[in-house]
């Protein structure tokens, strides 16, 4: 997978009604991605559009007949207009800066590429097209294929402890990893682990699983494919050969005993 990868949130809620890209497209950084609806946000913007032109439409008016007081010397009627003028004015500074704001939020519906790159997202009308969305929810990937890659791997959480142990016995947190790509399993690659997870997540082929980054040497693999499937080992060091074939037994009975008592 590539490295330099940025996921698109949702900036308000809506309905997502246009989708500007497909699977695999590259873009550019600023590129229309899709478009959402807010209706509400669209009504906000109506109601104080109207009242900025009302507000620019009074202040004519009493232009108007300020100079007209002015040149009938009527000086109560031009003492009271300049007050109506300036009251005016300020409201319709007010509902110009409204419009401004909820300009800005509606130009934000249009969620763009925060990278160039090319977007992985599968089946993307199918997943998002006319669907509510919420404000921060995630709803596309873009990722740089130019720049450097690296794996990563879903660790089952029950196994992390032979990878932090290794660590700590070695001193260094860059394990050995080989890997092979599924299209091609007689060909062994190598990189090293560069890190984990801080957390873990759900799969649902594996369960509670942890990511590991491995540093790799794109120049062996044939080709770069995002979202690629490999099977690979983490070299967590010499143990003995009861332990290989009996260890998830042993983990199993510990996980177990520590949950009776």
């Amino acid at each position: 997978m590539p490295v330099i990868q940025r996921d698109v949130f949702a900036p308000w809620d809506g309905e997502v009604v246009e989708i500007y890209v497909k699977s695999g497209q590259r873009v550019k950084e600023g590129d229309p991605l899709l478009r959402l609806r807010n209706d509400d946000l669209r009504a906000q913007l109506v109601a104080a559009r109207n009242e900025r032109d009302e507000k620019r439409e009074l202040l004519v008016a009493l232009m108007a007949e300020y100079d007209e007081a002015i040149k009938t010397a009527q000086r109560d009627d031009e003492i009271r207009l300049q007050g109506q003028i300036v009251e005016t004015r300020i409201e319709m500074e007010a509902a110009a800066e409204q419009v401004k704001i909820l300009e800005q939020r509606d130009e934000q519906l249009t969620v763009r590429a925060p990278i160039t790159g090319v977007v992985p997202t599968f089946q993307i009308e199918q997943l998002l097209m006319n669907r509510p969305v919420r404000r921060g929810e995630k709803l596309l990937e873009v990722m740089d294929d130019t720049g450097p890659w690296r794996l990563e791997l879903e660790v089952e959480e029950h196994r992390m402890g032979h990878i932090l142990r290794a660590q700590r016995k070695l001193g260094t947190k860059e394990l050995d990893v080989e890997y092979v790509l599924a299209t091609n399993v007689e060909v062994p690659l190598h990189g090293k682990l560069e890190r984990l997870s801080t957390r873990a997540n759900a799969s649902e082929k594996a369960g509670s699983i942890v990511l590991a980054y491995v540093r790799i040497d794109p120049t062996e693999l044939p080709t770069l494919r995002i979202g690629a499937e490999v099977r690979a080992k983490i070299a967590c060091g010499k143990r003995s050969l009861g332990y290989v074939f009996f260890g998830d037994v042993v983990e199993f009975f510990q996980k177990q005993a520590f949950t009776w008592f």
